[in-house]
């Protein structure tokens, strides 16, 4: 008798472990449609935007650790020198969601390496790098 009571605690409980939490899980359509700006996105009208606002973080792509697309230095702050592009993920929950994502690596290369050029020629940007 006890060891079946035991059985069916341990039951209920794990069934309760795995219920689908539908609020604490990723929603794959809201991480999509967070990107799908990038359909029509333009680099240099939104560095335009960005500069005239005095905002000179390197646009970045989240996942495990975030990637500043074509920069290759390491000197950058993370915390205050970057903007991650909302909605992206080395997770790609489907196929257009990877399709965004790798849109969003082709603009964040743009707009990063013409973000850099800025801050050289300009805030005498130098980096040990």
């Amino acid at each position: 008798m006890n060891r079946s009571f035991f059985i069916v605690i341990f039951a209920a409980s794990v069934s309760q472990a795995c219920v689908y939490d539908k609020a604490s899980s990723p929603d794959t359509k809201n991480s999509t449609q967070e990107l799908r700006w990038l359909y029509s996105a333009k680099p240099q009208v939104e560095l335009n935007k960005a500069i005239q606002k005095q905002d000179f973080r390197f646009r970045s792509i989240n996942g495990v650790g975030s990637i500043v697309p074509g920069i290759f230095i390491t000197c950058l702050d993370r915390d205050t020198q970057l903007h991650p592009i909302k909605g992206t993920s080395d997770a790609h929950e489907s196929r257009e969601h990877e399709k965004l994502n790798k849109l969003a690596i082709k603009y964040a290369k743009s707009y990063n390496t013409k973000m850099l050029k800025h801050i050289v020629d300009t805030q005498n940007f130098s980096c040990d790098n």
